[in-house]
């Protein structure tokens, strides 16, 4: 009789010690699952703004680039017509200065054209 008493408070302990030990261990399961999902929806937020801020980037690159070269080509354009007509009217070569004038006027018009893209 005394032992299966202490038998079934044996068999009534581990019972008891097994629910609490399985309610911690899900209420674990449940708290790494919620960290987990947390940490993906950060992650990819993360990913998402790094990639937003990579586009902008790029985005203000092409735009200064684009600019840069606009200024440039109609730098350029302006010195080439002006030695162009230099050597065209003064006769020291006048088929040279023809096609720098050429040269400068197509490279006006892609720096015109260049603004609207």
């Amino acid at each position: 009789m005394i032992m299966k008493k202490i038998i079934s408070i044996f068999v009534l302990t581990t019972l008891i010690s097994f629910v609490i030990v399985s309610n911690v261990v899900f209420a674990s399961i449940e708290n790494v699952t919620s960290g987990l999902n947390k940490l993906a929806k950060s992650l990819t937020s993360g990913i998402e703004n790094a990639t937003t801020g990579i586009l902008n980037s790029l985005s203000n690159f092409t735009l200064f680039l684009k600019n840069t070269i606009m200024k440039f080509s109609e730098i350029a354009s302006i010195i080439l017509a002006l030695i162009g007509i230099f050597l065209w009217f003064s006769g020291i070569s006048p088929y040279s200065g023809r096609r720098m004038v050429i040269s400068a006027a197509l490279l006006f018009v892609f720096a015109y054209i260049l603004k609207f893209i």
